[in-house]
């Protein structure tokens, strides 16, 4: 019996569960297919659902209902109307299963919004994926930036009714009273934010009027009135939280700000306030999953001079030494290269082998239709790395991803207002370029839509090129394990597939062995190559029109 618990896995487990589970039913003239969820199935599927639940820290009664809203669902979402006919049994009696319903949601693993809906969460399905288990993330040992993100998506899930609001509410308050050396939950704690004992729907209004996230209170976006409870019980702005906002320089009543005070002192644990958020983001570097990476050799010797040079004490020596010759200290990186060559997930593994976080620029955002605001906010944008850098014990990674939606060639004799602002942005970064201080890296997948200027201050340039047999073959083998030497060379000579494609196409079989409960044979994974195949060709010829 060790042997057998050994080789199972996760995936194993919810294939063997649903298998047992299910059966067929003649009816309407067919056969249809329903899944038992009693007492005797439990003693039947004992291992697989003790297994899941150790590893997914819930009772293996809810591991095994997960397993069936797992394949109920098809990763969509689910009533309880069909889970009723599913299980084949009455509503009444299906209300016997809302404390393990409630359980699975609040650990996470399942949302449930204002219509009841049942759907898997987006990171379970991604745990799935790479058949492993999905785990509660622990609210203990955050820091503010993590709880600020992680409150963004718990409001958004609220607006979209997608997540109990109690719960979300809880999560909310859990981040802040379990981290309170921070300073978002050290500020929370002066301004009396969190009330003991109160009610999800006072909680959810003076949360919303507290916390700080992208949707509201920037750039004229504001929190509405109806968001925050009534004028004669407004404690959050006596005591001078909240104030009225501006729209068109006169104060209105039916929206609200966060006091900037407050808001310097909710981030003052991380270098102040971040104006830039909307734009730009962090990764923390104890965020970034390592992950294997294969290349060719030029591309590997290039990378390994990076990883020396990033090195901290390295990165320090040789910074002090252009400086001490009065060269330029800042070091600029271009990775350029088809798509799905590894370019993205190769700075996220530099930063993580380096220790170093990671703020994205978001250009879609950094682009204003306003006149003047796109250079404002490209200038907030590298004003806002330089602060962070300079509170930072290890100089952090500033991410231009798709550089050349941004960095392209400067337009001679630009006359309208779109080409004079494209100029504008350029000309700002290529002076942010000579004057930087730190680290920059962009990623681009058209060389030729870069402007030469852009070209000579990139210090490093590293081409990454669809992989060779031989790399793909390692990619093959690390995706899939089970694969034969044989059968990954096979698919390595027979598909001339990037790094992405192959991941597209393991992930696709992983998804399709959830979904039956069995695993693909090679047939099928021929199969899913042959669609990556024929979508590669159809989105090639959709971007050359």
């Amino acid at each position: 019996m060790a042997d057998v618990k050994e080789d199972r896995t996760v995936i194993s487990a919810i294939a063997g569960i649903i298998k047992a589970a299910s059966y067929e039913k003649e009816e309407y003239g067919g056969l249809s297919i329903y899944y038992r969820y009693d007492a005797e199935l439990m003693e039947e599927v004992r291992e697989d659902a003790e297994y899941l639940a150790d590893k997914m820290a819930i009772t293996p009664k809810q591991a095994v209902l997960f397993s069936l809203i797992i394949e109920m669902s098809k990763c969509d979402e689910l009533t309880k109307r069909d889970l009723a006919e599913n299980l084949n049994t009455s509503f009444v009696e299906l209300l016997s299963y809302e404390d393990d319903l409630k359980a699975l949601e609040r650990a996470l693993i399942i949302k449930r919004g204002g219509s009841g809906k049942i759907r898997v969460g987006g990171d379970v399905l991604k745990c799935l994926e790479k058949n492993m288990a999905f785990r509660r993330p622990s609210n203990s040992g955050l820091k503010t930036l993590t709880i600020l993100s992680r409150m963004t998506r718990l409001f958004q899930d609220i607006q979209n009714e997608s997540v109990d609001k109690e719960i979300a509410l809880s999560e909310m308050d859990a981040m802040i009273l379990l981290n309170p050396g921070t300073s978002i939950a050290k500020t929370a704690n002066l301004y009396g934010v969190l009330l003991e004992g109160a009610k999800a729907d006072e909680r959810y209004n003076e949360s919303y009027g507290w916390g700080y996230h992208e949707n509201y209170d920037y750039q004229g976006s504001m929190c509405p009135a109806e968001r925050i409870y009534n004028e004669e019980d407004m404690a959050l702005q006596k005591n001078k939280v909240i104030t009225y906002a501006s729209r068109d320089g006169i104060r209105v009543k039916d929206h609200f700000k966060i006091e900037d005070s407050v808001k310097e002192e909710i981030f003052d644990d991380c270098g102040g306030l971040h104006e830039e958020a909307p734009f730009s983001g962090l990764l923390k570097c104890d965020s970034l999953v390592a992950k294997p990476l294969f290349y060719d050799a030029p591309i590997q010797e290039s990378l390994s001079t990076l990883y020396d040079l990033l090195s901290e004490s390295r990165y320090a020596q040789v910074k002090k030494a252009l400086e001490d010759k009065g060269m330029r200290s800042g070091f600029t990186c271009l990775f350029y290269g088809s798509p799905g060559t590894g370019k993205t997930e190769t700075v996220y593994q530099l930063a993580k082998g380096t220790k170093r976080d990671i703020i994205t620029a978001d250009v879609s955002k950094l682009k204003s239709m306003w006149v003047g605001e796109s250079e404002k906010n490209l200038r907030r944008l590298f004003a806002n790395y330089k602060r962070v850098a300079q509170n930072s014990s290890v100089t952090p990674i500033l991410l231009f991803n798709e550089a050349d939606a941004i960095f392209g060639i400067r337009k001679t004799a630009a006359e309208g207002a779109v080409d004079k602002m494209e100029n504008s942005l350029q000309n700002i970064i290529l002076q942010e370029m000579e004057d930087l201080k730190g680290i920059l890296i962009a990623t681009t997948n058209l060389t030729e839509n870069l402007d030469k200027a852009f070209e000579r201050r990139f210090l490093y340039k590293v081409k990454f090129n669809t992989p060779s047999i031989t790399v793909k073959c390692q990619i093959w083998k690390a995706l899939m394990p089970e694969l034969s030497d044989t059968d990954a060379r096979y698919l390595a000579e027979k598909f001339d597939f990037s790094g992405g494609q192959i991941e597209n196409v393991v992930r696709k079989r992983t998804i399709q062995s959830i979904l039956t409960g069995n695993e693909p044979d090679m047939q099928a994974i021929l199969t899913f190559c042959s669609e990556e195949l024929l979508e590669t060709k159809r989105l090639s010829r959709r971007i050359g029109f």
